[in-house]
């Protein structure tokens, strides 16, 4: 067995599977799911060897069964267990300690910048308060898109650690259900994360979009339930955006995963303050380069349409790292196809200092990688402020000025001292 195949193994009801199962035989996965949970069978994980399981257990979604790490169970995994996460954001500067700040319970609280509702009537009363109470506070915010950059980083999915002998690949559905673990883990106030945030798999067969159509306007009325009838909800759906277009409704966007029922309609606004990179996402998809990821936050219209009210898109690599430009995506897909260890630093707050584009973790010290891919005035003065902070800091430092059109320099060899910058 590889060590790939050893890192997916899990036991359900008395059987040993791949947790690919769920993909290449989806029928037999909730089968043994089913089983598990009728008959009260605890699922255990064997990433770590036979000899250490690591309980999970099974959720319900509508009519799928889902399969789930324990709660702030994903450090005890293994780092090439789809279960693996950590803790995003803690110990971090003080704007993104302030956004993100560990409960009592030990589950991550997040403060968005957005709120979570918008008022209906203007009879709210008790409830208006109730949510300014969770969503208004002094505590510094994290912005639509650092919160999917939040949940990229517990879930692991901005590391990249080559296996022995396993081709570099990363599929959606493994990222689908990285991002739909990591949810139990996190709060928004008194709101769960699974409460607020849908996420789907990637199955398409009708019987499959019809449930997950369903789970979708099931959580929107818990949510309404939740908030009452004076305040309506917003609700957060993340995925890959398959394909958009123009209609007379607006622009439409829809996710991989998920049916043209559920098809999310921007306005004229957010659609022109998007436009940039809803061009640059088709065109890309239209190159095979990449994923575009979107984490909408919706409301739902009287007659179930999906109306985008806050959102934003992500860029990634092949292998769904994400990415801020065309050359930080050739930086990724080389290192990847090179068999390197690394991480890209993300942002949570639009107050969070300047991180490196990407680290190298295999070299024998860090290694703080850039990529300068402009040459503005203001770009340029970024790019000397950021090269004299890595020279007071003693970073060893690799870059790459890709706006000259200098050729991608190589990378420092694995275990190799580079020396400071």
């Amino acid at each position: 067995m590889s060590s790939q195949q050893q890192h997916s193994l899990v036991q359900i009801a008395g059987e040993q599977v791949q947790r690919d199962l769920q993909e290449f035989n989806p029928v037999h996965w909730q089968v043994l799911l089913k089983r598990a949970k009728d008959g009260g069978i605890e699922p255990t994980c064997l990433c770590r060897g036979s000899g250490r399981p690591l309980p999970m257990h099974i959720a319900r979604r509508g009519r799928t069964y889902v399969l789930k790490k324990m709660p702030m169970g994903g450090d005890q995994h293994h780092p090439a267990c789809l279960s693996y996460g950590t803790v995003a954001g803690l110990g971090r500067g003080k704007e993104s300690t302030e956004a993100l700040q560990k409960g009592s319970d030990g589950r991550l609280d997040i403060k968005l910048d957005v709120p979570l509702t918008t008022v209906i009537s203007s009879n709210a009363g008790s409830r208006r308060d109730r949510v300014a109470s969770e969503g208004t506070t002094s505590r510094n915010a994290v912005t639509v898109l650092g919160l999917l950059h939040v949940l990229w980083e517990k879930a692991g999915l901005n590391r990249w650690e080559p296996l022995n002998g396993a081709p570099p690949v990363r599929r959606l559905t493994a990222v689908y259900q990285k991002l739909d673990e990591e949810l139990q883990d996190i709060t928004f106030g008194r709101i769960s994360g699974e409460q607020l945030i849908f996420v789907p798999d990637t199955r398409i067969d009708p019987a499959d979009l019809r449930s997950k159509h369903d789970a979708l306007h099931e959580q929107n009325r818990l949510l309404c339930g939740y908030f009452g009838s004076d305040l309506r909800p917003v609700l957060f759906v993340i995925g890959e955006l398959r394909s958009a277009f123009q209609s007379r409704y607006g622009v439409g966007l829809r996710l991989k995963g998920l049916g043209d029922d559920a098809t999310i309609w921007m306005g004229e606004k957010p659609a022109q303050a998007l436009h940039g990179q809803i061009t640059t996402a088709v065109n890309r998809m239209g190159r095979l380069q990449g994923h575009t990821m979107v984490l909408a936050g919706v409301q739902f219209s009287p007659k179930g349409s999906l109306n985008w009210n806050v959102g934003a898109l992500m860029s990634t690599s092949d292998v769904f790292i994400p990415v801020e430009s065309s050359y930080e995506a050739l930086v990724a897909d080389r290192l990847v196809l090179q068999g390197r260890s690394f991480e890209k630093p993300l942002r949570f707050t639009s107050e969070d200092t300047v991180h490196p584009d990407f680290i190298l973790r295999d070299a024998q010290d860090p290694v703080y990688m850039e990529v300068f891919g402009m040459d503005s005035p203001k770009y340029l003065q970024c790019k000397r402020d950021k090269l004299a902070d890595y020279a007071s800091r003693g970073r060893a430092l690799w870059c790459w000025d890709a706006a000259s059109g200098s050729k991608m320099p190589g990378f420092p060899k694995k275990g190799v001292h580079l020396g400071t910058f």
